[in-house]
């Protein structure tokens, strides 16, 4: 297993951010050849997903999550944690904040059209963090021989 965190800044307001070269970077990185790619947001309120890599239709699908919460109370504090509206947790809670994907000779088994993005609901900015972690086959021993 080998794993690495990507951070990405966000400017304030519901938004979209790109994680896609993110992901393929930590893939390389791991030297793993095929298996499985985690992604989780370590925020409550920023979502995990693919979505086709057009950007008008990813803000699209944003403003839908949030319409169907536009009469949620904005401003009611989460009880435990105290940071973040509850329907900012909610919205993301409703997309998901993890993502597993598969991938074969180091590369994503998804279409090529899509995009690894994150739905960022927290109207604050900040840098947001996620952990990428990759499972799978060793890498070959090197020298020509075989893992041992």
């Amino acid at each position: 297993m080998f794993s690495q965190k990507a951070y990405l800044n966000a400017k304030g307001s519901p938004a979209v951010l790109n994680l896609t070269h993110d992901v393929k970077r930590c893939l390389g990185d791991s030297k793993i050849k095929s298996g499985l790619v985690h992604i989780i947001s370590t925020q409550g309120t920023t979502a995990v997903m693919t979505m086709e890599n057009d950007p008008e239709l990813q803000k699209e699908y944003l403003h839908h999550i949030q319409a169907q919460f536009e009469s949620a109370d904005k401003t009611k504090l989460s009880r435990r944690s105290h940071t973040g509206a509850n329907c900012f947790h909610h919205m993301a809670a409703t997309v998901g904040l993890s993502l597993t994907l598969a991938f074969d000779q180091g590369r994503l088994l998804t279409s090529p059209f899509h995009d690894i993005i994150a739905l960022d609901f927290d109207p604050s900015p900040g840098r947001r963090e996620f952990v990428i972690s990759v499972m799978g086959d060793a890498p070959a021993a090197q020298g020509g021989q075989g893992a041992r």
